[in-house]
């Protein structure tokens, strides 16, 4: 049996471990936290040659469904309308404005990003459209930058496969994969240049319906 001795040198030595843990972490906190204000994810692009100007109007409406992993389909709906400055995208319904953008006839928000929006739930159109053409490529860099270190982080690739039909509509299929991996695909309407559909690894977005396009099923 262990004596009384042994047992309180044994949870002495417990206490002072957690204790010096406490410690470890409350100065890890003060030490690095910090730090981490100081690093910046930055997208880097390569030049984009646009082709089309924005081709939404005032007063249209977007009304997608997205399945995931073949669950009961889940609508999304974007409302298009026009401010003094900029053509606004909107989720439908929604009265929170940080579910709208601003975008230019170039399709950028004003910090220009060709790649994505501040509001990445707005997936219905992208400024990169704009460049489609045949056997189009292009790619972006997402860097991790701290004051005196730059690293790559992800890469990602876009490439035009090919022209088809889609629902009656001529699209230009994308490919577009993140490091290479788990690619999606994207049917980009040549005309309006706008997300008809996009297929993921266990997902699918698909417009339904949208004021002054048709479609021939």
């Amino acid at each position: 049996m262990e004596d009384k001795g042994t047992v309180k040198k044994n949870n002495s030595l417990i206490y002072i471990s957690i204790a010096a843990f406490v410690i470890i972490v409350l100065v890890a906190a003060v030490v690095y936290m910090p730090q981490l204000d100081k690093v910046k994810f930055t997208i880097y692009e390569q030049p984009l040659i646009k082709n089309k100007e924005l081709q939404i109007k005032n007063g249209q409406i977007f009304q997608y469904v997205f399945i995931y992993n073949k669950s009961t389909p889940l609508p999304i709906t974007y409302g298009v309308y026009s401010k003094s400055q900029c053509t606004a995208i909107r989720i439908f319904g929604s009265s929170n404005n940080s579910d709208e953008i601003c975008i230019r006839k170039d399709g950028t928000e004003q910090n220009g990003s060709n790649t994505t929006y501040s509001n990445p739930s707005i997936i219905m159109f992208k400024p990169w459209m704009l460049a489609l053409k045949d056997n189009w490529k292009w790619e972006a860099n997402i860097t991790m930058e701290y004051p005196t270190v730059t690293d790559e982080i992800s890469r990602i690739n876009y490439r035009v496969v090919r022209k088809e039909p889609y629902r009656g509509r001529m699209a230009y299929f994308v490919e577009e994969s993140i490091d290479g991996a788990n690619p999606e695909y994207e049917w980009i309407d040549q005309d309006f240049r706008i997300l008809l559909k996009m297929q993921g690894p266990e997902y699918t977005i698909e417009l339904v319906n949208a004021t002054g396009i048709r479609f021939n099923d």
